[in-house]
């Protein structure tokens, strides 16, 4: 950790990063959440000022990356005709969680602001979890399928 620490950021910031570059790493050390039988599934809601678009979720992905499952979903969580090229596409429709709607709001209200953000939680037997706020969602280097779902998103930017 120590040599990680003191790696210059903008000398491996290959992605789109570039409000990294030249701070100074820090170490966050947080309490581990479990999740049902090793699963963990991650939302991730796609916001343009406050207001959430879509979100994908992830999960099998712990473990072993490329057995990771990942499936873009509607503001209803209807399981959305959309892909990642990068992950395997969850193919039948996920129950809905029951306290989706919190998440919803909550979304809405850490997004209020933002041009656009990703942000980001866990659900664990009813209990929702802040993971992160991104704006830089895989640097910008993921592909869509349809390709035509990134313009789709990147029409919603007001900057």
């Amino acid at each position: 950790m120590k040599k990680w620490v003191n790696e210059p950021i903008n000398k491996k910031n290959v992605g789109r990063e570039w409000c990294y570059d030249n701070k100074k790493h820090r170490i966050i050390v947080e309490k581990k959440l479990d999740g049902l039988d090793g699963d963990l599934p991650d939302y991730k809601f796609f916001c343009f000022d406050g207001k959430p678009i879509c979100l994908y979720m992830m999960q099998n992905y712990r473990e072993n990356h490329d057995l990771g499952e990942l499936g873009f979903f509607d503001m209803n969580f209807k399981l959305l005709d959309v892909h990642r090229k990068d992950f395997k596409p969850i193919l039948r429709q996920p129950e809905k969680p029951k306290n989706f709607e919190k998440m919803v709001e909550m979304a809405k209200k850490l997004s209020k602001g933002f041009p656009h953000v990703r942000v980001d939680f866990y659900n664990i037997d009813g209990n929702i979890f802040f993971g992160e706020m991104t704006f830089f969602n895989a640097s910008g280097y993921f592909m869509f399928e349809p390709d035509e779902y990134d313009f789709e998103l990147g029409n919603l930017f007001n900057i």
